[in-house]
């Protein structure tokens, strides 16, 4: 089974997508849209979890794949 990670943090008054342990990112103006997107980066994984961050760090909430509940 394939499995990533996704963190969404607050960057520069926008939104950093990047893959846990990887330093390719992408950066988004509105948080609901980076959260859409990282949901997307998933589609392709088993399994997949993005991690969201609030404005001062603390992790927020956690979504998953269907499939990581199983």
């Amino acid at each position: 089974m394939t499995q990533a990670t996704w963190d969404v943090v607050p960057q520069n008054g926008g939104w950093l997508v990047k893959m846990a342990g990887d330093s390719v990112s992408e950066w988004h103006a509105v948080k609901t849209e980076a959260i859409r997107r990282a949901r997307e980066l998933g589609r392709p994984y088993d399994i997949w979890r993005v991690r969201v961050y609030s404005q001062s760090g603390a992790l927020e909430e956690e979504l998953t794949s269907p499939q990581a509940t199983t």
